[in-house]
């Protein structure tokens, strides 16, 4: 999915980082996701919610973590300082439940 319409939708969602940071989990998991069905959804939102996946990353179940990295590792988006600062979150959060 392209197009203007989506750039400006996506660039909606992320427009108020607490409201963003609000989100559950899985909410967090399904925009990841569409960013990989939707390069205008990655270029303009992923970094963002990645930032925001983050900061709950412990929340996540580790089957969901999973999820959520392999969709920021398959979205053709550059790796901004929100999907660094989500791996740089999961090197912590992630080792400790691989006995889940």
């Amino acid at each position: 999915i392209q197009g203007e319409e989506m750039k400006e939708c996506a660039k909606l969602l992320v427009a108020k980082r607490e409201d963003l940071e609000a989100l559950a989990p899985l909410q967090l998991l399904r925009l990841t996701v569409a960013a990989t069905k939707s390069q205008d959804v990655a270029v303009e939102a992923l970094d963002a919610v990645a930032s925001a996946a983050a900061l709950v990353l412990n929340a996540f179940s580790m089957e969901d973590a999973s999820k959520l990295l392999l969709a920021v590792a398959k979205a053709k988006a550059g790796a901004g300082a929100g999907v660094q600062e989500l791996y740089e979150r999961a090197a912590e959060v992630i080792p400790p439940k691989l006995s889940e």
